[in-house]
């Protein structure tokens, strides 16, 4: 246990974030005390999950394993969970523009819709752009966008994977439309303020279709870094070649290879002012 700590120290976790990770209960455990309700929705292709803390409902394609959705409300809902999104320093504020890259089922959207001015919830896999468009039904502030995010507009393959699709080389996946960030954004005249992102993979193709909206509006950023070995210095470097005031805090460790689990990066409000008025 030492050693595994002393690897995970690189990446911000303390002695208490590792006992707690080597006490704490399952995510079955958690999730159990979490749902209130899960209802097939035969007619729909749909299924409901009513959650503590959770205003109204959200559903997931039907069929989804119950170890997705227990992963989801864990990220999503528990904020001890290295996977959370939110920490003081990338809180969603009221007036945020926020991107919600890999909506998915829209938990996240539906938890934070509000209390900011507009989430962008961005998902291609078709399945869940069904199930977005149930849970999200009736918020005004709240736009679903159905592409892949990529370095370049064009289309991609999608592996079929549930909450893990994937963008694939692989020519049998499913073709949807990929767009960047700076064609849905900054090129719209559309500023952001908060990129939320877990794209199984895609996170660095996706910065780097990124760079316009980023070097203009230094949102705050919160963004996974398990999916690959290398990711979270290729970020943290990205980022600040983009933007050098960058803050970068990673946390969480993965148990193979003590790789961090999330990635925040932020500029202080000051001289994010001062970089606006140049």
């Amino acid at each position: 246990m030492l050693l595994y700590w002393l690897k995970g120290s690189r990446n911000n976790m303390t002695l208490s974030d590792l006992l707690r990770f080597v006490l704490s209960p399952t995510r079955t455990m958690i999730a159990r005390r979490l749902i209130q309700s899960a209802t097939p929705l035969e007619e729909t292709g749909l299924s409901q999950v009513r959650a503590v803390g959770v205003h109204a409902p959200f559903f997931f394609p039907l069929g989804t394993p119950r170890d997705e959705v227990d992963q989801v409300l864990c990220d999503i809902l528990k904020p001890n969970q290295w996977h959370y999104y939110e920490i003081p320093q990338t809180a969603v504020r009221p007036e945020d523009v926020v991107a919600d890259c890999g909506a998915a089922e829209g938990l996240f959207t539906l938890t934070v819709a509000h209390r900011c001015r507009h989430v962008f919830a961005i998902e291609p896999a078709p399945a869940f752009v069904g199930a977005l468009e149930r849970t999200l039904a009736g918020l005004a502030n709240v736009s679903i966008l159905p592409y892949a995010l990529a370095e370049s507009d064009g289309v991609v393959c999608l592996s079929a994977g549930g909450i893990t699709s994937r963008i694939t080389d692989a020519h049998d996946g499913q073709v949807v439309p990929s767009r960047t960030i700076d064609s849905l954004f900054i090129r719209q005249g559309q500023r952001l303020d908060y990129l939320k992102a877990d794209l199984e993979g895609a996170e660095v193709s996706m910065l780097r279709g990124a760079i316009e909206t980023i070097r203009a509006c230094a949102p705050r950023i919160a963004i996974t870094t398990y999916h690959r070995r290398e990711h979270a210095e290729q970020i943290a470097a990205l980022l600040r070649d983009i933007h050098p005031d960058y803050h970068i805090f990673v946390k969480g460790i993965m148990p193979q290879d003590s790789r961090p689990v999330m990635l925040h990066a932020w500029i202080d409000d000051k001289l994010k002012i001062q970089t606006s008025l140049l």
